[in-house]
């Protein structure tokens, strides 16, 4: 009995205790509500702010340089290409086409081998068959 007795007690405080937390709770959001009192800021709402990566002058400078050349290489307009290059353009695009068609030939398989291949898929077949009689 003694232990029902401080069960029933430490629960009873244990209750009470909450039940004055939330009504304090309650307050303050009734509080808050009517404008008397500032909500709580969270903990999330306070992170420290990133450091910003700090950049040279010079390398601000080559930064600079290097988006301006790239504007300028965008607007220029087209020059005419003269006929060294273009044969050199069509050489290198045989090449490349040359490189795509030996890439995509299919290879061919020797009479011997697909005799060999055929045999071997034969046995097979005939271990299954085996195996399931």
């Amino acid at each position: 009995m003694p232990d029902i007795i401080q069960q029933y007690a430490n629960i009873h405080a244990a209750l009470t205790k909450e039940k004055q937390e939330v009504e304090q709770r309650l307050t303050l959001i009734n509080q808050v509500l009517s404008g008397k009192a500032e909500a709580p800021k969270k903990a999330a709402e306070k992170k420290p702010a990133k450091k910003k990566r700090k950049v040279s002058a010079a390398t601000k400078k080559k930064m600079a340089a290097a988006a301006k050349k790239r504007w300028v290489d965008k607007k220029k307009p087209a020059k005419k290409k003269t006929a060294e290059k273009k044969t050199a353009e069509k050489k290198t695009a045989e090449k490349k086409t040359a490189e795509k068609k030996t890439a995509e030939k299919k290879r061919k398989v020797s009479a011997a081998t697909k005799q060999k291949m055929a045999a071997a898929a034969k046995k097979r077949w005939a271990d299954k068959k085996k195996s399931k009689a």
